[in-house]
């Protein structure tokens, strides 16, 4: 709320803060009048992007030693998979195999057993052509007998088909020591793989792509560091050209500024003081406002040397240095309301009738609010509010009342009579009233 109440009111008075002593709106009141505003905005850009840069580039660079650490363990991890060379279906097919070939020595026992039950003189094959035979002897052929002799023929038919294939899976089972130990050793080195980096053994082909992804992107920190460096002084230059360039521009437009303040100084009864816009380039302290340190300096008299406002100057004055740079920065100030008090100590006459002056014409260009005991700055006002204070015992009141037209005659008189309205102070501020209204004279 503070800085926006900055660049919508602004105060210039004895005892109020306002603007002036701010050192950054002098530089702000500068480029406004220069119309600098595109420039600034470039400016304040290439800062942004520049710092942007510069940050991302430092902090790549504090974790590099990080990063350099992970990245040899992962090459090592890495090339232990990648020599590794574990098929995605190879870990299956292995465990089966060495199922078969752990057990080759009984399964080709037991098949043989089984083959002789099956084939012997007296075994299942046998038996079971002996029982058909002695079905089909029987007569008459009843129906439960054709169906006994299907059943038996069934049988006889898969006793027949379960041999042939105990036959080959005896032929194929083949006891090989090597092979198995082969097999086993492969597994047992997949099994130590998995339980150093705690997974299961069957997601070794996943974990070798996710961390070869990794090494990759970690692979081109290095070249990515150098395109940020690169970045940054490229960002840097770019602020740095956009910058003195703007310098530039603002020293030309302080002297311009500074001879149109001091004309309007030489109208407000300040002949003696005299204004400089000072421009100090600072490259060793960037901003986004640039690389310059601006301040408006004043002389007030020709005896002494330039110093800050807060230095040298009274209220009064500073209220009437505030009123000869607001004359002159009007259309380009932006701000919407300006608030002058005090703005008519140590001064009358003339000078008070140009002050008056002075403040309807800014009234043309933003809302002036103006409190003063001159009836010659009062009588150029568009609109006048009477404040007065009424206490009692308990306590202290403050009345605002807006005037009519009668009413603005009575106070204008008072100001130039006192308290004792007379017909021709009357008569003054009536004239004073119409003369503020003439084409011309202000609003």
């Amino acid at each position: 709320v503070k800085t926006l109440s900055e660049r919508l009111i602004d105060i210039h008075s004895q005892h109020a803060h306002q603007s002036l002593l701010v050192k950054s709106a002098h530089q702000r009141l500068l480029d406004n009048f220069a119309r600098h505003q595109a420039l600034v905005g470039q400016v304040s850009q290439a800062f942004k992007q520049w710092r942007e840069s510069h940050q991302q580039y430092l902090r790549l660079r504090e974790s590099a030693d990080e990063m350099n650490a992970r990245h040899q363990l992962l090459t090592y991890q890495v090339d232990e998979l990648d020599r590794l060379d574990l098929g995605d279906d190879e870990l299956g097919a292995l465990e089966a195999e060495q199922q078969v070939l752990a057990n080759a020595t009984t399964v080709i026992e037991i098949t043989r057993q089984v083959s002789a039950i099956c084939d012997d003189e007296q075994g299942v094959h046998h038996l079971l052509a002996r029982a058909l035979a002695a079905i089909n002897s029987l007569r008459p052929q009843t129906a439960e007998l054709a169906n006994i002799d299907e059943l038996l023929n069934n049988a006889l038919i898969h006793v027949e088909e379960a041999s042939q294939c105990l036959r080959r899976q005896a032929e194929s089972v083949e006891i090989n020591p090597e092979r198995l130990q082969a097999v086993e050793s492969r597994l047992s080195i997949l099994y130590d793989i998995a339980r150093k980096h705690r997974i299961d053994a069957q997601a070794i082909p996943g974990l070798h792509r996710q961390l070869a992804e990794e090494l990759a992107d970690i692979a081109s920190v290095d070249e990515s560091l150098a395109d940020l460096a690169t970045r940054a002084q490229e960002a840097e230059r770019e602020f740095n050209r956009l910058a003195r360039e703007l310098s530039r521009q603002r020293r030309q437009v302080a002297e311009v500024l500074g001879e149109k303040i001091n004309q309007q100084l030489q109208t407000l009864a300040m002949d003696g003081a005299t204004a400089v816009i000072k421009v100090t380039p600072t490259p060793d302290k960037p901003d986004a406002c640039g690389i310059d340190d601006t301040e408006i300096l004043i002389q007030p008299n020709p005896d002494q040397a330039h110093k800050p406002l807060n230095k040298v100057v009274s209220g009064g004055e500073l209220s009437r240095i505030s009123l000869a740079i607001q004359v002159v920065t009007a259309q380009t100030s932006g701000v919407a309301t300006l608030v002058f008090d005090e703005v008519d100590v140590g001064i009358g006459g003339n000078t008070a009738d140009v002050v008056g002056r002075l403040l309807a014409g800014l009234g043309n260009q933003c809302q002036v609010l103006c409190v003063t005991h001159l009836a010659q700055v009062a009588s150029k006002a568009q609109q006048h509010l009477q404040v007065s204070k009424a206490s009692d015992r308990q306590r202290a009141e403050t009345q605002i009342r807006e005037l009519n037209k009668a009413a603005k005659v009575e106070e204008i008189a008072r100001m130039i009579s006192g308290s004792e309205l007379s017909r021709e102070s009357m008569a003054h501020a009536r004239l004073m009233l119409q003369q503020a209204t003439e084409p011309g004279t202000g609003g």
